[in-house]
């Protein structure tokens, strides 16, 4: 499990990327960015720590910032889309309070028609990543903004501000457990090892890091 630090592509403003994958796993991690995977073939799941979502080709999953998340993929070919939340924050006021939300795949009438609409936005971004025509980015940037705007206006809830909070306080938490592991991982550590350098109890570790990751710290470790 890792924090996962999202490279930014300068001149788009976000970290962007066409993916051809023979199929892998990514262990659960979580990034200060807003995460769009696009298949175009092939399948991925998404696990959270409560669920799981399946994505197929021709659909695509929502990742929200700060959220713990891994991936398990089949042979696929993609789009990967990284918005940090500096291009949000300085646009939207009080981003971090919003929630991204999608309505799901095969939705009909107003629901569907706002879901095919950021599809067709992806398509048109994943043919300039390809073909990269002179002054590329200035297409994509204008592309960006679009699919940022709508996603804003059709897709966005606030949470309360004492859940943002909390839900950090429990972020940085799980940051301070994975840092004690992986310092210690060349030796034969224990929870209760854990525990005890980090001033919790046994059981308020185990139970944290499951609810906070869909796995056992045991099986973690």
């Amino acid at each position: 499990m890792r924090h996962e630090i999202v490279l930014q592509d300068p001149a788009a403003g976000a970290h962007f990327f066409h993916s051809r994958s023979e199929g892998n796993n990514v262990t659960p991690h979580w990034h200060h960015s807003l995460e769009i995977l696009y298949l175009r073939s092939g399948s991925l799941r998404v696990e959270y720590p409560d669920h799981s979502e399946t994505v197929a080709a021709g659909e695509f999953a929502l990742i929200n910032s700060c959220t713990v998340h891994a991936v398990v993929s089949k042979p696929n070919d993609a789009l990967v889309l990284q918005i940090p939340d500096e291009l949000f924050s300085g646009q939207v006021e009080n981003y971090e309070l919003l929630m991204f939300t999608l309505p799901p795949p095969g939705s009909k009438g107003e629901a569907g028609n706002k879901r095919e609409a950021i599809r067709e936005i992806l398509d048109q971004m994943l043919d300039l990543c390809d073909e990269r025509p002179e002054g590329y980015l200035l297409a994509f940037k204008s592309l960006l903004y679009r699919l940022l705007y709508l996603l804003v206006r059709d897709f966005a809830v606030r949470k309360v501000r004492v859940e943002y909070e909390h839900s950090l306080r429990h972020l940085d938490r799980l940051q301070q457990i994975i840092g004690c592991i992986e310092a210690n991982y060349n030796r034969r550590i224990r929870v209760r090892d854990i525990a005890a350098m980090l001033g919790y109890s046994e059981d308020y570790l185990s139970k944290m890091f499951r609810r906070q990751t869909g796995i056992g710290i045991v099986d973690y470790l």
